[in-house]
């Protein structure tokens, strides 16, 4: 009766560190999470207000997939689109609402400053928005 509890025991915790091994780790502390302002408008002295005031916000970076959700608010247009997001060793992938998936290759991130560059090596830079 024991060895049958034993392999019981043993079974039950296989099968638990299996299913949580293949989990996607989350980062505590995720750097993308937070509001964002392209770095040429904010150094820009010219700068309309507008653009000033528009943002790319990252929600905080979540197990359900369709909950880590990227924002672009054009304040010049007054417009607010949404899409998910998510991040695999350096590559940001967006999906839109049309399933059109874009991706990302991350150069730089952190408390300040992100910078990637599309797949036409095209560069994105973005200061975080205090």
């Amino acid at each position: 009766m024991n060895k049958i509890k034993f392999s019981a025991i043993l079974f039950a915790l296989s099968t638990i560190f299996f299913f949580t091994s293949c989990q996607e780790e989350f980062i505590e502390n995720d750097l993308i999470e937070g509001k964002w302002r392209e770095e040429a408008v904010v150094l820009d002295a010219d700068a309309p207000e507008c653009q000033l005031l528009s943002y790319v916000e990252y929600s905080k970076y979540v197990a359900d997939p369709q909950q880590r959700i990227v924002t672009k608010f054009d304040s010049c247009a007054s417009s607010i689109v949404k899409n998910t997001y998510s991040i695999k060793d350096n590559i940001l992938t967006v999906v839109d609402e049309k399933l059109v998936t874009k991706q990302y290759t991350i150069e730089l991130i952190n408390e300040t400053k992100m910078v990637y560059y599309d797949k036409n090596n095209k560069m994105y830079s973005f200061i975080r928005y205090k």
